[in-house]
């Protein structure tokens, strides 16, 4: 169990902050653990960043995150983010890419739009290494300082709470 303290709140913004918390602790161990395995194993990963119709996630829709090599695609790992009603999409893509440029992940790419959500069971291992095929999906590589779609809130300290996340050195 993890403690992340706040000061209290009324119960509904209790609540979104703590969903709020939950998912960027939950990307951090996310993230952490898979740039650790792909750049032992294959070195410097590429990241991609899309939005998904979603209709089993609470808010119909969720935010992917998708690392993976062009030197062995299938060592592929992916994460959801879902969506809850009172989110924005470009305050949780924010969140993504600051976090991936605290870890010196250079190559991140958001692709513009929102794609369908998997059409069979296996759909959503086949979506993580389709994200990665620059023939099929037209995805704009962030430069530093460059937020893209969801500059909202880049470039600003992490919210709240512990932060284990990679270190800038």
């Amino acid at each position: 169990m993890l403690a992340l303290p706040r000061a209290p709140q009324r119960l509904l913004p209790a609540v979104q902050q703590g969903r709020a918390a939950q998912r960027e602790v939950s990307a951090q161990i996310f993230v952490g653990n898979a740039l650790r395995r792909l750049r032992a194993a294959v070195g410097e990963p590429s990241a991609v960043i899309s939005a998904h119709r979603a209709p089993a996630a609470p808010g119909g829709g969720e935010l992917r995150l998708s690392l993976s090599s062009p030197f062995e695609p299938r060592d592929a790992e992916g994460f959801r983010c879902p969506l809850y009603p009172p989110d924005r999409a470009a305050d949780v893509a924010a969140m993504l890419v600051q976090l991936l440029h605290d870890c010196r992940v250079t190559d991140i790419r958001v692709l513009a739009g929102v794609h369908p959500g998997p059409r069979s069971r296996d759909g959503a291992a086949a979506a993580v290494q389709a994200r990665h095929d620059s023939s099929r999906h037209r995805a704009r590589p962030l430069t530093p300082g460059d937020g893209g779609p969801a500059a909202a809130g880049c470039g600003g300290p992490a919210r709240g709470g512990i932060d284990n996340r990679c270190k800038r050195r």
